[in-house]
Formats: structure tokens, sequence, C-alpha cells
């Protein structure tokens, strides 16, 4: 299960996350539990950017 933290970390339960870059953006695995989680690549241009995540905003 990964979690994501109030700092907006991300963890895992088992604690052996790994990251990697793919085309659609970057790639959460953890590869004790084998948990996936992409990341968009529209979200990260927009966090490097500085721009307010939007998401779930009216």
């Amino acid at each position: 299960m990964v979690r994501v933290e109030p700092n907006g970390d991300c963890r895992c339960g088992c604690h052996r996350l790994l990251a990697r870059v793919v085309a659609e953006g970057l790639e959460l695995h953890c590869g004790r539990c084998k948990t996936k989680v992409l990341v968009p690549r529209e979200l990260l241009i927009s966090a490097l950017r500085g721009e307010p995540d939007l998401r779930g905003t009216s």
C-alpha cells in the first residue's frame, strides 16, 4: 500500500519504494509488495513550475 504523507512524500508500508521516469510520467514501484503508482507527466511539470494543484477543486 502506497500512501501520501501530509508533506507530499510517498511511502510504502514496507519501505522499499523505487522511482523511475517513464513516457507517461514518474512510476513509483515497491520492490517488495509490487505496488505501482503513476504520477502523470503533466502533474510533474506543473509541480516543477510551481503551479498550484487544482485537482479536486471546482
